[in-house]
């Protein structure tokens, strides 16, 4: 009889420890669902590097972000456009969080490129800048990073050229004149052909014989032309007020466009042909 009530004891004990097990890993189980359980935040306007370490600090497995990518005018590349879960809402393992970023400005958009002429560096690398263009190389008359003093086309040049062609009728460069381009040993200017888009350049460079070197630089006339006339052309356009003048510049083609075309060939030979008559008339005259 005691061994009896000591089995059936054991049965409820053993029944009872069954049941407690069960209830533990359910209520783990509940825990561990809620706790996989993460509230998305706003990433719109955050980088995508905000949203990596968001995923990692809350143990997100990386494939349950899926990332695809949109040109966008406004943002910069990497930016978050917008996501398919809203700010507040629930994550768990059973569900995804699609994220567009931004893949920067389109190529394939055009725009009319201004007169940057007479405009200060600054401003030129801000209209670039503002239409999210990354592919700009700007040239320099004097390379920022130039060690070796290369001769370049500075102002001073430019005004001693003008002083000699003035008032000599060559174009030397006189390097007494040149305070922070000098010497240069050897000027030599550039003729050619008009080419295609106006692209011409200048070169410069510096020989050496031990001891020694010869310093050259080579202007194309043609390209200091365009640089003086564009310059010109902007400062005037900035100061209109500042000058005034008395003359007026005619095209006479353009003004007499509308007019027959005198062949004067013809014209001459209506004059000889004339002349011929009234000699021949004046020749019978005297015979008679």
């Amino acid at each position: 009889m005691k061994n009896r009530k000591l089995k059936k004891s054991v049965k409820i004990i053993l029944c009872g420890i069954f049941m407690g097990v069960i209830a533990t890993a359910t209520t783990i189980g509940l825990l561990a669902m809620n706790g996989s359980s993460v509230k998305v935040v706003n990433f719109v306007n955050q980088k995508k590097s905000d949203v990596e370490k968001w995923r990692k600090d809350n143990d997100i497995d990386a494939s349950q972000i899926i990332y695809k990518y949109e040109y966008s005018e406004e943002k910069d590349k990497n930016v978050v456009l917008k996501q398919s879960l809203k700010a507040g809402e629930s994550m768990n393992k059973d569900n995804d969080l699609k994220i567009t970023l931004s893949n920067g400005a389109d190529p394939s958009v055009t725009f009319e490129l201004p007169d940057f002429t007479g405009k200060k560096e600054d401003e030129i690398k801000q209209w670039f800048k503002d239409k999210k263009f990354s592919n700009v190389v700007y040239k320099y008359e004097k390379n920022p990073e130039d060690k070796d003093d290369m001769p370049y086309l500075s102002g001073e040049v430019i005004y001693s050229l003008r002083c000699s062609l003035l008032h000599e009728g060559n174009p030397n460069m006189k390097n007494d004149s040149l305070q922070t381009n000098q010497p240069i040993d050897h000027f030599s200017l550039v003729i050619e052909k008009a080419k295609p888009f106006d692209i011409y350049s200048d070169s410069s460079s510096i020989t050496r014989f031990g001891n020694e070197q010869k310093r050259e630089y080579r202007m194309n006339i043609r390209r200091i032309c365009m640089i003086l006339c564009a310059v010109a052309e902007a400062y005037y356009k900035e100061n209109g007020d500042k000058f005034h003048f008395n003359y007026e510049i005619i095209d006479w083609d353009e003004v007499t466009s509308h007019l027959q075309p005198i062949d004067m060939e013809k014209v001459f030979a209506e004059l000889a042909k004339s002349d011929n008559e009234f000699y021949q008339g004046r020749k019978m005259g005297e015979n008679e």
